[in-house]
């Protein structure tokens, strides 16, 4: 009886609408949220691009940041969701305040934003430069999965 009441062509449309939207197989593997199809929304397609090359990127910005700042041992470029992107460098290589967090020998356009254990944090520049031209792309694209899939439930409803 429940069958009859079911219109099997709709179902059968909005399953094939669902498997075209949503990557099943990635979406089991992550299980936090819905992974859409790569092809299906271009904006979305570019940030995940993005930010699988993002490790090279960061290794690359830090090289440049290094070669400008030539009294600087090392340092690491980081991204932090909600924070952006950061300049990492190891406290105990430098001179360091503890009571002021100041770095004396930290370039002055290094504007300190926290220590966590023997990391120090900083924004400059590049770092403003890389949060405007890339942004938060994780939260980018876990919030625009959200709205699709948002979208999707919605023309399920309606049906």
């Amino acid at each position: 009886e429940l069958l009859q009441q079911c219109h099997v062509p709709v179902l059968r449309n909005l399953r094939e609408r669902m498997a075209s939207v949503i990557d099943e197989e990635v979406t089991a593997e992550v299980k936090d949220h819905c992974v859409i199809h790569f092809g299906f929304h271009e904006e979305l397609d570019s940030a995940k691009e993005t930010f699988e090359t993002l490790d090279e990127t960061l290794s690359e910005v830090g090289r440049q940041v290094l070669a400008k700042h030539e009294e600087l041992i090392s340092l690491k470029v980081v991204f932090l969701p909600q924070v952006g992107f950061l300049v990492s460098i190891d406290k105990r290589q430098h001179a360091h305040d503890e009571a002021t967090n100041s770095f004396p020998t930290i370039p002055d356009d290094f504007d300190f934003v926290f220590v966590q254990d023997d990391d120090a944090f900083f924004k400059n520049s590049d770092m403003n430069q890389l949060d405007e031209e890339i942004g938060d792309l994780d939260a980018f694209i876990k919030d625009t999965e959200a709205l699709i899939v948002s979208d999707l439930e919605e023309d399920i409803l309606e049906c």
